[in-house]
Parts: C-alpha cells; structure tokens; sequence
C-alpha cells in the first residue's frame, strides 16, 4: 500500500553517512560507474527520467526515494509505483539492470532529491545513490516593453532574452503577423547556437533596416519551451502613425538588462496617436496643429466687418 516501506529498506538520512557505489568482492551489487550526472536540470512542462544502472543485482529490490523530510517517501519498488500522482512512473524490465523512474510534466514542486537504493539484510548491506532534479519556470522577455516606435525609412532592432537557468532553448523563432521571419538556434539557420548576455541569458535579435509602414504590426518572440512574448511596431512618419492591431504584450520590464540595450535605439519619445473606437479620426496626446482654415476664415470675416464700419 502507498507509503509502505519494503522490509529491506533502510533510510539513508536515518542512517547517515555517504552514498555507496563501490563492492566488497566480485559478487556484490554495484552501481554503474559510467552513468550520466546526478544533477539533471529541466524546465516546467518537460519529463524527468531518473537513471540508476546496477550490476550484479540478483534478486535484490530497488527502491526510490524522494527526500522531504527527515523520513523519505516511497515512489516505487522495481517496476511497482508507489505514489498517488499519475505523473511518476516506475520503469523495469525483467532481466534488465536498468532503473527509471519517469515523471511526466514536471513541476517546481518536483525539484529536490531522489535516492535509487538497493536494500540488504542490515543497514551496512544497503547500497543507494542519490539524484538531484532542479525544475525551473523560463521566463521571456522582449527589450523594450510592449510597444516600439521607429521612424520609417530607420532600422528596427528587437531584442527578446529568456531566462531558463544553464539549460539554452532549442531554438527561438520571431514571426510577424503570423508570418516567420528569423529562425535562431537550429544547425540550419545562421546563428546555431543562441548567445548569452552578462547575465547567462539567452537572446535573439531581429533587425530590419529600412523600416516601412509594411513592417508595422505584431511581432512575436517563441522559444522552445518558454513563454511566447509579443510586441507592437509603429511606424512613424513625421506625425502619421502606423499603428498595428493585434494581440497585448505581457512583457515585464521596460529597462534594458545591461549591454543588450538595442542600438541604434528604435524608441521614440513621442505619445502613441490611436485610432478611435468608432473608427472615425485619431486621438491622441500629440499637441493639436493650428486650424489654418478656420484662423483664414476669422481673418476673412474681420476684415469684411471693418470695410462695412
């Protein structure tokens, strides 16, 4: 039943001291010396396949572990899972010396240690190791807040960064209007692997020079495996505005992280003029021009009152 130790089992907190992979004589069980880390990183979403390679394991149980507290709970037992969550699963095949426990869609919670132990007779006959899963949330970010404005004729620099530990996206992708204008990370396009800022970030920049009304609209970053971020380009043309309709941007922050500051600066400070709701006209914080037809026929009408008198 859940949460039931084996006989054999022997807590490795409980009894202290290090993790034993070596062997005494030629028939005792050990662990593979040639497996991959033990500290495996992953992001929100991804699945965790915790290995654990043993040799000479006869008929000896494997248990896994997951440390939370001073008494570790159960998950599984060779290839019998042991935990309410559907996500984890043990994995054994009969006759195999491989050990995996899966764990699909991991979350943050999912982060901390997992032992995998082989149990004896006595506390001094029990062998285990322990795994280090570390889940991260990525997190995106385009430079320069939800809206950008350049001038037409100018070049339009966009920079999206995403946070995600030491672990690169696969790839980062911009598109405009639905459309994909640069594919950054794969062999096949131009930069292969994404670089990283002063902070261990990873980034990608679109630049589009000669900038047209055309190029107004919504632009989107989409990593693998982070958030999609989505910013507006307005075109500005002395004071006619091409503004794009589409979709809010959640970006977070509107301060350049350091040297990833766009060059050359593509923001304007001017306030953005909209269209109205209604369709009709524009609105905005831009100062009002000089009725010029109206201040002629004033002028026009003063006169004719003057030549009467």
């Amino acid at each position: 039943s859940h949460g039931q130790f084996p006989r054999n089992f022997h807590s490795s907190d409980l009894r202290g001291g290090a993790s034993y992979s070596g062997r005494k004589s030629s028939f005792d069980t050990y662990f593979d010396q040639q497996e991959s880390s033990q500290n495996i990183t992953l992001l929100i979403g991804e699945m965790a396949l915790l290995h654990c390679t043993l040799r000479n394991i006869g008929n000896k149980s494997v248990s896994w572990l997951r440390h939370r507290t001073h008494i570790p709970d159960l998950l599984a037992l060779n290839n019998l899972t042991n935990s309410l969550d559907t996500r984890i699963t043990a994995i054994h095949s009969h006759g195999s010396e491989e050990y995996v426990l899966r764990i699909k869609n991991v979350e943050i919670r999912d982060s901390g240690k997992y032992e995998c132990q082989v149990g004896g007779s006595s506390p001094s006959d029990t062998i285990y190791k322990f795994i280090f899963l570390e889940v991260l949330e990525p997190v995106t970010r385009i430079i320069g807040g939800d809206d950008i404005y350049v001038d037409r004729g100018s070049t339009l620099n966009v920079t999206c960064v995403v946070s995600a530990g030491s672990r690169s996206p696969k790839y980062i992708f911009w598109s405009h209007n639905a459309k994909i204008l640069l594919f950054d990370g794969s062999e096949t396009s131009k930069i292969p692997y994404l670089p990283r800022d002063s902070k261990g970030r990873f980034y990608s920049r679109l630049i589009i020079r000669k900038i047209e009304h055309s190029h107004a609209g919504t632009y989107k970053c989409e990593p693998a495996s982070s958030p999609i971020k989505t910013v507006h380009v307005h075109v500005l043309n002395g004071t006619v505005l091409a503004v794009a309709n589409g979709e809010g941007n959640q970006s977070s922050s509107r301060s350049p992280p350091g040297e990833l500051s766009n060059k050359p600066s593509n923001k304007i400070a001017a306030p953005v003029q909209q269209q109205k709701p209604d369709g009709g006209g524009t609105s905005g914080s831009f100062p009002h021009q000089p009725r010029y037809p109206l201040l002629i026929l004033i002028i026009m009408v003063s006169l004719i009152l003057q030549m009467e008198s």
